[in-house]
This record gives structure tokens, sequence and C-alpha cells, in this order.
């Protein structure tokens, strides 16, 4: 596929009548198939075009829906440039990244309807459930009615802007063109298998790359999509019978804790751990009874979860294990919005403990290390890396020093291909006797004790000397805070011995409330 229009084309010829979209509103359900989406999509290009000829530059904005992806893929198959924005900012963050951006319009949802954009030039476009004018459902009714031919598809021009994650005045504006995007789906699709009979809960935000990308992956493969309302997960695994979900670590350990503390209630934990032992016993053994072992569990998140895909932060091998345990296929990957966005991925048969799995075909990667050290920065070549940094060009040649994308990441590939993430350069605490400390790693080992929501690692004093520290969140479900000052002292003693002796926590708070998050669910430094 070169573009999107030959991607809406394809997949609507070969599914025609599947369902694309399954639509509730009230207690009435919709269903839109891949012949309607497409439809839909041209018809609102025609509109577009012909209500906004001038238009260069469009920010999308809100809840993921359906017209979130209309309005996504009709702007650039009319030649327009899309911006996704993170429905999480604030106005004034939505002003700054609008001027930053030069955007000449923006679609938003009714949630938005009270943002104050006093930018002039910009046209504001409601995203649905609206009676205006120019609401992506009326533009889509007014194109129908057109036969205008849409503009030539260039798959390969910078179309889609991108700011990524951290502060508004500092965040970098990725710039990526359908090629980009396209190429990591055929590389996805040859990594993992999906069917025409998935279904599919589109929860990850559309604005961030690994929710676009998900999206069009689901809809390259005839699946049917679903929406949650708000973060009621386990309602819309039960409502739609969900077989397939893209996640972050933190809804996947929300899930497991979840459903711990529902065993612990009706007083079956010790029985359920058990059944874990026996399902890995006969699963090497080549009887896989995993699904009927665990039926009950299953049963509530809907009876029929087979696949969940973890990306955009670390996932804990013991979380993975308790859904592969239990018969639902749990593998993660890696990326960066740069690389739309992923880099390397685990597939059912290629898994090993610790690492992110192997490289998409055909992506490059090498670690470039100092002295021959097997550590080094992650650096990666293909056709799914970035056009570049909007209005940034000193900052692109750093980023692509050698012709090849510099992550920022740190790791190593074993002697299999099989890369791993030991930790990130920004993050990395350089103690005054030179010993580099990376937080993920000590964090990681924290993320082993079951009551422990979360943690960060960094650098303190202890009079004048450095100290690694940690803030560490605690369960309250789980434990109580007097019972926690009591075994982390026990409890992080085992984990130092785990550690080099520079690396081993020195210092350390309990807090109660969550850390300050990004919308993917990363930790804000």
């Amino acid at each position: 596929m070169n573009n999107f229009l030959e991607f809406l084309t394809t997949t609507a010829q070969k599914y025609s009548n599947n369902i694309a979209f399954k639509i509730k509103n009230g207690k009435e359900y919709k269903n839109i198939t891949y012949t309607q989406f497409m439809q839909d999509c041209i018809a609102f290009a025609r509109a577009y075009k012909k209500s906004y000829p001038q238009s260069k530059r469009v920010a999308v904005i809100g809840k993921n829906c359906y017209e979130w992806i209309v309005g996504f893929l009709g702007v650039q198959l009319a030649g327009v440039s899309v911006v996704p924005l993170d429905k999480g900012l604030s106005p004034a963050e939505v002003k700054d990244q609008l001027y930053r951006i030069e955007a000449d319009s923006i679609i938003f949802g009714q949630d938005y309807t009270e943002m104050s954009i006093q930018k002039e030039g910009i046209s504001r476009i409601l995203m649905y459930g609206s009676e205006d004018i120019s609401s992506v459902e009326k533009l889509i009714i007014a194109g129908e009615q057109l036969e205008e031919n849409l503009p030539e598809q260039n798959g390969e021009r910078t179309c889609i802007y991108l700011f990524t994650s951290g502060t508004t005045s500092k965040s970098k504006i990725v710039m990526l063109s359908q090629r980009n995007i396209l190429s990591n789906i055929e590389d996805m699709l040859l990594c993992e298998k999906f069917y025409e009979w998935d279904v599919n809960l589109a929860l990850l935000p559309f604005h961030h790359t690994f929710g676009m990308t998900g999206i069009l992956v689901f809809l390259t493969s005839g699946t049917m999509n679903v929406f949650c309302e708000g973060l009621r997960i386990q309602k819309a695994l039960n409502e739609y019978s969900v077989t397939t979900l893209v996640g972050v670590p933190l809804i996947l350990d929300n899930i497991k804790r979840m459903i711990n503390r529902k065993v612990k209630k009706e007083g079956k934990y010790i029985p359920f751990l058990m059944l874990g032992y026996i399902s890995r016993g006969l699963k090497t053994l080549g009887i896989d009874v995993r699904r009927k072992l665990y039926s009950s569990v299953h049963k509530n998140l809907g009876g029929a979860l087979r696949l969940i895909i973890s990306g955009a932060a670390p996932l804990a091998p013991e979380t993975a294990n308790f859904f592969n345990n239990m018969g639902i296929l749990t593998i993660q990957g890696y990326g960066m919005t740069e690389t739309a966005p992923v880099i390397a991925a685990e597939d059912p048969i290629h898994r090993k403990a610790g690492s992110v799995g192997l490289p998409m075909k055909s992506v490059e990667v090498e670690i470039i290390s100092e002295n021959g050290e097997k550590e080094g920065e992650i650096v990666v070549k293909g056709p799914n890396v970035m056009q570049g940094y909007y209005d940034a060009k000193e900052m692109t040649e750093k980023a692509m020093e050698g012709g090849f994308f510099h992550t920022g990441d740190v790791g190593y590939m074993d002697k299999d291909g099989y890369l791993f993430i030991t930790g990130r350069l920004k993050n990395i605490i350089v103690l005054e006797n030179g010993k580099k400390v990376y937080p993920e790693e000590v964090e990681f080992q924290l993320s082993k004790i079951e009551y422990i929501k979360e943690a960060v690692v960094y650098n303190d004093k202890v009079g004048k000397k450095d100290c690694v520290s940690a803030k560490i969140v605690i369960d309250l479900e789980e434990i109580s805070y007097e019972q926690a000052e009591k075994e982390l002292e026990k409890d992080i003693a085992d984990v130092n011995k785990r550690l080099a002796s520079f690396k081993q926590i020195k210092n350390y708070h309990i807090l109660t409330e969550e850390l300050e998050k990004t919308t993917t669910g990363k930790i804000k430094r």
C-alpha cells in the first residue's frame, strides 16, 4: 500500500460487508461496514476540499470515536496535513500547539466546544454529535452529492505532525508520511496474526502513534472495532466479547490487580496461584487447558479475550506471565513516535524473558557503544523512520546522525538478535564516583513487590554523598501504610541483594497518591 486511499479501497474491496465499526448510541448500536467506512472518508475529503480549498493543516482533538478516524483519514485524502492533539491538554496548551504548528482548522468533539481558541484563521469543525453546518457528519452528507476527483495521492509527502510527550513548549513535532505508517503496518502483519472475526477494543488514544497505527492495523485485517465508554474496560470486554486489546502496562497492571483482589476476597488466592503451576506444567507436556482452568476469570473478561499487545512503556514479566498463564497471549512491542512507532516486537513464537522481541523485518537496529561494551544507544534505520522534526533542522540532523535515528534508549542485542532495553540516556544517574545507574533497572526490581503500585528511582543527596533513592507508591487495598513501613525495609533489602552495591537503594519515601503521568501512562520524571 502506497497511500491511505489505497489502504481504504483495498480493505473495502477485500472485506466489503464486514463490520469495521460497531458504535453505541444510547441503547442502540450502529454497524458501519468497510465499504461504508471508505465511502465516508472519501465523501468527507471531497466536501472538505470544496469547503476549505485553502486549508493546509488541520488539528484533530477528542476522544476515540468513528468521526475522529474519518476526519484523520479524510483530511489527508483531501491533500491536507493533519495534526493529532492530546485530548488531555488544557485550552492554553491547545492554543500553544495550534500556534506552533500553524493550523488553520481544528476538528474537535463536543467535549471541547468551550475551548477558547483565540487564533485568527482557525475554522472550527465539530467532530461529532453536532448540528453545525461544518460538522464531520454534515460534511460526509454533503460530500456524498459531489463527484470531484480527489487530489493526487502522494504517500511519501509529510502529512502527519505529532507532538511528542513533554511540556508543551519543549515537545518536539515529529513529521511522518503515510508510507512511514503503512510500512510499519506491513511489518506488524508479518509479526502478529489478526482475524476477520476478531473484535478489537480501540482503547489507546488515536493521537498517539501506537493507538493510531494500531487501529489501522486492525482495519487492514478486516476486524470489527469498538470503543470504550471512559475507562470502563471490563464493561466493554463483556459488552462486545472483545478478542484483542492493545494497551499500556498501567492498564494491564490494573486488570491484574482487579482479578487478584476478587480472588482474595473469595478466599481462593492460594488455589488460584496453584493453577498457574499446573497450567504451565501441562503446557510443557503439550496439554493446553489454561482457558478451562481459568474459565471463571475469562468469563469476567468477556469470555473471548485471546490477545493483549502492550507498548509505550516496559511491561513487567510478572504481568505478562499472569495473562499468558491463563491462556491470553500477552506480548509487547518497543517503539517511538519517530518510528511510526514499532521498532521491535514479540510474536507468538519469538519471545524471550526480559526482551522486547526481534526487530521488525524492514527495520535495521544497531547498538552504538563505547569501548566495545555490550550495552549502548539503540539506533535504527528503515522506511518507518520519520521525515524529521518540524522547524528544527539542527535537532533533526543530530537525531539522524550517520543515517540512523538515535532513539536515546540504551540496550543490547543478544546472539539470537533479541533486543533488550536497559534504560534511557537522559534518565541515567551518574554518581560522583563515575558509576552509572539506569533507574529503570532498579524500578523493574521494585515492581516485583506485590503491594508496590509504581516507583520512580532518582539521585538524591544524604549529607554530601550521592544516594540512589526511590519514591514508592503503595496499593492501600493490598497493604496499610503502617504495614508498608515495616515490610518495605525487609523487601528493599532483598531487592538490594540482587543489585550491584552502587545501584542499591539507600533512601526511600512511601507515597499513597499516584505519581503524575502522561496520557500513555508514563511517569513524568
